[in-house]
């Protein structure tokens, strides 16, 4: 049975014990919709994904690498906030630090950007 954590406390899969290792199955099936998929949007999703089942195995170069593309296409404050997060687990804060910024800043840049689309009637 498993034991109810906090909801304060953050909880990764690899943490929790609850997925020891990257299933093969899965990180084929996401490598492939990346390399694959007509839409830009699932590519970056499963891009992502990856970036994060990665990160749960300690695998912060791989993540590293993952994130370093040109072409973000409106994903790029989830891509700052990876790399952001595997900088950290990596031990660099300053890095981290200013990855998460970034990745706030453009957030509310899409924000902005967002909010002076005509709505729809």
């Amino acid at each position: 049975m498993l034991r109810r954590m906090p909801a304060s406390q953050h909880c990764s899969w690899r943490v929790c014990g609850l997925m020891p290792r990257i299933l093969p199955a899965p990180r084929t099936h996401l490598e492939w919709a990346m390399k694959n998929a007509t839409e830009v949007a699932v590519q970056h999703s499963a891009r992502l994904r990856l970036g994060r089942l990665l990160l749960d195995q300690g695998e912060t170069a791989a993540v590293l690498t993952l994130v370093n593309i040109k072409d973000t296409n409106g994903f790029v404050s989830e891509y700052e906030e990876l790399k952001a997060d595997a900088l950290l687990a990596q031990g660099d804060r300053d890095g981290a630090r200013h990855a998460y910024q970034t990745a706030i800043e453009k957030h509310r840049a899409l924000r902005r950007t967002c909010r002076r689309l005509p709505k729809a009637r």
